[in-house]
């Protein structure tokens, strides 16, 4: 398979080993020469007890070190309502010559029709999705992307095991003050603390 650019969008409110997860088997199952972790700009309705946009960029930068990631702020810099199909047309700008991937969940994907500019989406990037491979939900995800998507382009279903853990249980773990361990980078617990993130979340 040719080597390509996926983005990988979200809050990251916080960012936490789940991601990292599943950034580092999307990466190593497409021989991807690169991973966009891109931090959406944040959606009005959010707490204002956690991240800031300016935080959780950092604390993307922490998890992410690696030379095989790239987070990026374009979400960010843009502000207000971002739509997914603004943010494929940019980075298309800035990887004319790539295949673009674009990694989104399993329920994101079962709505993906209704998407703003979808067909157009599907026209920029290969989508990709992922599900157990022991998951009813699998089966599910293939007859909808072969019934809806795929007369508009390529989606994949990649079978994995996904870290069990919601941002908003990791919140709430934050400000009982109870060890996250098993589910944030160090780095990034540690600027969490300085921070004073997520307390009265």
């Amino acid at each position: 398979m040719s080597k390509g650019i996926c983005i990988f969008g979200g809050s990251f409110d916080p960012v936490h080993l789940g991601h990292k997860r599943l950034a580092d088997f999307v990466t190593d199952e497409l021989s991807l020469e690169k991973m966009l972790i891109i931090p959406a700009a944040m959606s009005p309705f959010k707490s204002t007890s956690g991240g800031t946009a300016a935080d959780r960029l950092t604390m993307c930068r922490l998890a992410f070190p690696e030379e095989k990631y790239e987070v990026s702020d374009i979400e960010i810099k843009r502000g207000g309502k971002s739509y997914t199909v603004d943010t494929v047309r940019a980075v298309k700008k800035l990887f004319p010559e790539s295949r673009l991937y674009l990694l989104i969940g399993s329920d994101q994907l079962l709505s993906f029709n209704r998407w703003y500019c979808y067909k157009e989406i599907l026209s920029l990037v290969t989508l990709i999705s992922v599900s157990r491979a022991d998951s009813v939900k699998t089966e599910k995800l293939r007859e909808f992307a072969k019934r809806e998507l795929i007369s508009y382009g390529e989606c994949k279903i990649l079978d994995f095991v996904p870290l069990e853990i919601s941002s908003t249980e990791l919140r709430e773990a934050i400000e009982k003050n109870e060890d996250t361990s098993l589910f944030l980078e160090k780095t990034v617990r540690a600027y969490i603390d300085e921070k004073g993130l997520y307390k009265n979340a």
